[in-house]
């Protein structure tokens, strides 16, 4: 609350507003049970791979900073959820509804008290009582914002901790008393909501470019008002807390995060050697490792590096043993890999199979592939489709292949000869895998469009088709110290800031790659609700139930309030074009007569609040990554809360406009939003409905909806 602004309405009258829209939110976000559906959903996925590899301290390296991870393993831990009662299908981590709960808790308890920042924030720009409810109350019955809140994704805390960034920069602006217990509170609760903000996801800049534009404008008037002295009070106050205070709370957080990961797993493979040469069990550490057999290896198609994949989630009662093709795929993963693509050369030639012996592959060989996770062996049937065999051995002809020497391709690709030893090193190593049971089939993986999707792998005769070359990617086997790898010099250990210089490299190439995926828009859409995400749907080969099902989880906003904020954003920019946004700021920064050190606070609110809006959008535009809908939305929540000042500020304007009673108006507006939310409803929680009903909630054909297109 802000003591130092008095406003009309009594304290309990705004306590219990403030009561009401947090219940409200409370609802929306779990009026329907969060176990459902008891597996991880779009990022869920990739969030859980992380947060298990916190608890087993196994390296890896993310897109984000790692403040939220690393508070779920916590919670993992405290909550002592095993790490070894994860289920892996498909490649990816499906935690046990227990921990998706807890998970998911955590960020719905997020989405409530963004709706509560949301009030305090209006309330602090001196909107009235009720443009403060309706704020928050369309912040809370906003269907995008209660399905990303229902999720364990970084973007529910991250949204809280931008909207916190600027609640406390609003009211530390607005409390006059500089360097009282009040003023220096809510600076130094500025930089905390900064640190969490920059420490979960490094799109935060944008957040602290809104608060450092504020600040800059600020001091420029504190210059001219302020003796020299004063004014580097001021500056160094805000230096202190806006900049250093984040910038140690990050260091420090990836030095814990360094501290932890202390072992070597499959995710370490991104690193340099110097990086994973010092990490406990490291045996990823160096390439142009020759291959032995019966060492763990993976494979990858050149040039998708897509990598040969089975998932062994078989259920135990069943009776057909030589499983089905569909199950035998290729897979691209984006940062680590999974132990389903983990297979084994092994050597039709007997003594190459006792443990002793250390024999390495080589082109021309004859081999098996085996798949360590299930131990069957891959095969090729008698109508030329691949499955796996875990009946025969490796003795069957049907699962013999031939690693055959490709044709060179040009003098600049070294030529691969027969005799040579297979390496983990791609331009060098490059072969077919040729049947020996049909000499005219080789393996090959179809194409990738999208790094999410998995392809089945099949048997060709066509020589000229691309993907039919293979390479190794990991070798992992106990190395012995006659082991040529062993006899490698170790690099000296890295400094930890060398470690946090190499990481960010690592973070920003991740980041500004563009890859393919079926779920990607642009962010000219986003403010006109164009496609939402389709999280999750009842049958995405999660689920084992086989009846067809339309339950889905669809990220999409309530359409009633996008328009609202679009028409509002539209009729303040192109207003504020003409007298000049920049001295309009300016303007709203610059103390009032009354009192030197007071400003306007609703047009000051209104222009901060814009200003975050644009800032969190705007520069999307210039960045090189895949980008989603759900970047959007922590630049609509504050488009929310613009709008409802934007027009508080001008309502009698509005109704001599219209020629309607705002109370009218507000109630008309407010009973539209409660009926599209509830229809939407289905979509946000998951519920199954009707292939009728999916259609009727179809308002665009870009919305691809499961079930619409098959009406």
């Amino acid at each position: 609350m802000l003591t130092a602004l008095e406003t009309p309405q009594s304290s309990l009258k705004w306590g219990a507003g403030f009561i009401g829209v947090t219940f409200l939110a409370v609802v929306t976000r779990f009026c329907s049970s969060l176990d459902h559906p008891a597996v991880a959903v779009f990022d869920e996925r990739h969030v859980a791979q992380y947060v298990m590899m916190y608890t087993r301290n196994e390296y890896f390296t993310d897109l984000h900073p790692p403040l939220l991870k690393l508070g779920f393993a916590l919670l993992v831990n405290a909550t002592s959820v095993s790490p070894a009662e994860s289920k892996r299908t498909r490649g990816h981590v499906s935690e046990l509804p227990p921990l998706l709960t807890n998970l998911r808790w955590i960020a719905a308890s997020c989405g409530v008290l963004s709706v509560a920042v949301g009030f305090l924030t209006l309330k602090a720009i001196r909107v009235s009582f009720g443009s403060a409810v309706i704020g928050a109350s369309l912040l809370a019955l906003d269907n995008a914002l209660v399905t990303q809140s229902r999720v364990f994704m970084l973007d529910g805390p991250f949204i809280l901790a931008t909207m916190l960034s600027v609640y406390c920069c609003i009211g530390f602006h607005l409390n006059g008393q500089s360097f009282s217990f009040n003023w220096l509170s809510w600076l130094l609760g500025l930089g905390l909501s900064l640190s969490v903000a920059v420490g979960t996801k490094l799109v935060a800049l944008f957040t602290f470019g809104t608060v450092g534009l504020v600040v800059v404008l600020q001091l420029w008037h504190l210059s001219r008002a302020k003796t020299l002295v004063a004014f580097m009070a001021h500056f160094l106050s805000r230096a202190l807390l806006l900049i250093m205070l984040p910038l140690s709370l990050y260091v420090a957080l990836f030095w814990w995060h360094f501290q932890i990961l202390f072992k070597a797993g499959p995710s370490s493979g991104g690193m340099s050697d110097a990086f994973t040469a010092h990490l406990a069990g490291n045996r990823y550490l160096y390439k142009n490792i020759s291959v032995p057999y019966n060492a763990n290896v993976t494979l990858y198609t050149v040039p998708d590096y897509a990598h040969l994949f089975f998932s062994s989630d078989i259920p135990e009662s069943s009776d057909d043993r030589a499983w089905n093709v569909s199950e035998v795929s290729v897979k691209r993963y984006s940062q680590f890999l999974d132990p389903n693509t983990v297979w084994q050369f092994e050597s039709v030639v007997d003594n190459y199979r006792e443990p002793r012996d250390l024999v390495y592959a080589r082109i021309g060989d004859t081999v098996c592939l085996k798949h360590v996770i299930s131990g069957a062996y891959l095969r090729l049937t008698s109508s030329n489709s691949i499955s796996l065999d875990s009946i025969n051995d490796c003795t069957a002809t049907e699962s013999q292949w031939t690693l055959k020497a490709p044709e060179p391709q040009n003098l600049a690709t070294p030529s691969v000869r027969k005799g040579d030893v297979i390496k983990n090193v791609f331009r060098s190593s490059k072969f077919h895998i040729v049947s020996a049971f049909s000499k005219e089939y080789r393996l090959r993986g179809a194409g990738i469009e999208s790094w999410e999707n998995f392809k089945s792998v099949a048997a060709t005769e066509e020589t000229s088709l691309k993907r039919d070359l293979w390479a190794v990617d990991q070798v992992h086997y106990d190395m012995k110290e006659s082991d040529p790898a062993m006899q490698k010099p170790i690099p000296p250990p890295m400094s930890f800031w060398s470690k946090l210089h190499h990481l960010h490299e690592r973070i920003v190439f991740l980041n500004s790659r563009v890859i393919q995926h079926p779920q990607t828009s642009s962010p000219i859409s986003w403010p006109f609700l164009v496609r939402g995400i389709s999280y999750w749907t009842g049958n995405d080969g999660f689920s084992v139930d086989t009846t067809k099902s339309t339950a889905q989880i669809y990220l999409l906003g309530n359409p009633a309030i996008w328009f609202l904020c679009l028409v509002s954003l539209v009729a303040f920019t192109v207003s504020h074009t003409e007298t000049g946004l920049w001295k309009s700021l300016q303007a709203a920064m610059a103390p009032t007569s009354q009192d030197n050190n007071r400003l306007d606070a609703q047009r000051f609110g209104v222009l901060v609040l814009w200003l975050a809006w644009l800032l969190h959008f705007v520069p999307f535009f210039l960045l090189r990554r895949t980008l989603f809908f759900h970047h959007y939305l922590p630049a609509f929540s504050f488009s929310v809360l613009f709008a409802v000042a934007y027009i508080d500020a001008n309502r009698s304007r509005i109704e001599r406009m219209v020629g309607v009673n705002a109370r009218i108006l507000v109630g008309a507006y407010i009973s539209v939003v409660a009926a599209v939310f509830v229809e939407f409803a289905p979509l946000t929680y998951g519920w199954d409905i009707s292939l009728e009903e999916v259609r009727r909630r179809a308002w665009l054909k870009t919305w691809d909806l499961r079930g619409y297109k098959e009406l």
